[in-house]
């Protein structure tokens, strides 16, 4: 059992909160973009050494294009590769507020595009009206919409591309039933107009896991392209919730996972981004947790 323990980050703090880092990509073979949750308004990007630590301090690339409330509670990102570069898409919870209004439901929203450049401000295009239409198409998803995620509400927690469906794959974190895990696959034309019309619901997927009493779901998944295969991170799926984090590869198709023989040490680590550092030979994986720091797991 290989056992993962959490580095803060250099730079704990930005613009005097503490980093919430949830879902992560590689840009390089040694930066990497991620999610602050708790910061709509940008991405924060992480260098590392070839050792695994490190280098320098976290780097806030603010987002422009965004209205107020066009991204709130973001949680996963994925990368999209094109042929002009590649984008980042970063994916809102889509969860009910914690206290919304009697007789009103108030959601987080939000899927945004933003083209990646290696210096200075990024260009964000939110879509608008995603959430509705997501719920729309998925007809386990319009009561789960109206409940917060305490109550097995809807609530997303990782998106992936996938280059063999052209989809983004959204990972739940609940409503989970019976140890069966929802993957929500969204085909997208990468070719049109930023908006729901570019959007086709894919396949009906799964992940089947019921080893614990306290239900799993997803807390971060990501595609390996080196490997084509998706790496996932489970954890409960409430936040009363018992289960632990594991991580698993997938193969995108069956519902079975592989778990590895990985243990993150609870004292020190909450997983909530995970991906594959690009290179050679035996895969290396870095993790961001929502305590301010990340991970680096060599050979696994």
């Amino acid at each position: 059992m290989i056992s993962v323990r959490s580095t803060p980050f250099v730079t704990s703090q930005v613009d005097g909160h503490i980093i919430n880092a949830s879902g992560v990509v590689p840009v390089s073979a040694s930066r990497f973009v991620f999610i602050d949750n708790s910061d709509p308004r940008a991405l924060l990007e992480l260098n590392l050494n070839p050792d695994g630590t490190q280098d320098g301090p976290i780097v806030r690339r603010h987002l422009v294009g965004l209205a107020a409330g066009a991204l709130s509670d973001p949680e996963g990102i994925a990368r999209v590769d094109t042929g002009a570069g590649f984008d980042l898409i970063v994916t809102s919870s889509l969860c009910v507020k914690s206290a919304p209004p009697p007789g009103k439901v108030h959601a987080h929203d939000g899927l945004v595009r933003i083209r990646y450049t290696p210096d200075g401000d990024l260009h964000a295009d939110p879509m608008h009206g995603f959430r509705d239409w997501l719920i729309a198409c998925h007809p386990a998803l319009p009561a789960a919409a109206q409940l917060s995620p305490d109550q097995s509400g809807l609530n997303i927690e990782g998106v992936a591309w996938d280059p063999s469906r052209r989809a983004l794959l959204f990972g739940v974190r609940s409503p989970v039933t019976a140890g069966r895990i929802p993957v929500l696959c969204v085909c997208l034309d990468t070719d049109a107009p930023w908006s729901t019309t570019a959007l086709q619901p894919g396949p009906e997927l799964s992940i089947e896991k019921s080893d614990f009493a306290s239900p799993q779901g997803i807390r971060d998944i990501e595609y390996d392209s080196a490997r084509q295969e998706f790496l996932v991170v489970l954890g409960r799926s409430l936040s009363l919730g018992t289960a632990p984090f594991q991580l698993c590869t997938w193969d995108g198709t069956a519902s079975s996972v592989t778990v590895l023989d990985v243990k993150f040490e609870p004292s020190t680590m909450k997983p909530e981004g995970v991906a594959a550092i690009p290179g050679g030979g035996a895969r290396s994986i870095v993790f961001v947790d929502d305590a301010g720091g990340f991970a680096v797991l060599n050979g696994a």
